[in-house]
């Protein structure tokens, strides 16, 4: 039992800690990245959009054409890479829809369940330079040969 409330000790983070960890992060994700813009969405258009991570940051406005070239603080990059994309839904097989009872007229219809099918990037940003601990983690499958 004193092991499990010493864990839970060691787990916790004095205020000044915190604000020290809060600045590394800030300052990491201002560094700039160079890299290619690609408008997948539309090609050859131009994707503007605003953009404010931290408290103490500006309102920043950003205006990227398809193609060029550009050196964006890592928190941008990021949130191109990774939250500007559309999801696709599938509708589930009849044999795990759910039966229910309709008010307006009492048959019993299908309920009809969706799932997140496929995600769709609208946008990208290739970084000409290795940014390997931002890539998210991949389910690549190593094939050796045996000789």
């Amino acid at each position: 039992m004193t092991q499990l409330i010493e864990r839970k000790e060691e787990k916790k983070i004095t205020r000044h800690d915190l604000a020290k960890k809060m600045d590394a992060m800030h300052e990491r994700d201002n560094e700039k990245v160079t890299g290619i813009f690609r408008y997948i969405e539309h090609p050859g258009g131009t994707l503007r959009f605003i953009y404010k991570k931290y408290q103490q940051d500006p309102l920043q406005q950003y205006e990227l054409k398809d193609g060029e070239r550009y050196q964006l603080p890592r928190m941008v990059v990021r949130h191109i890479n990774n939250a500007v994309h559309y999801i696709e839904y599938k509708k589930l097989n009849s044999q795990f829809g759910d039966q229910i009872q309709c008010a307006d007229d009492g048959q019993s219809r299908e309920k009809s369940n969706m799932w997140a099918q496929n995600k769709r990037p609208r946008c990208e940003f290739k970084s000409l330079e290795f940014m390997d601990e931002d890539l998210e983690p991949s389910r690549i499958i190593e094939v050796i040969k045996k000789a």
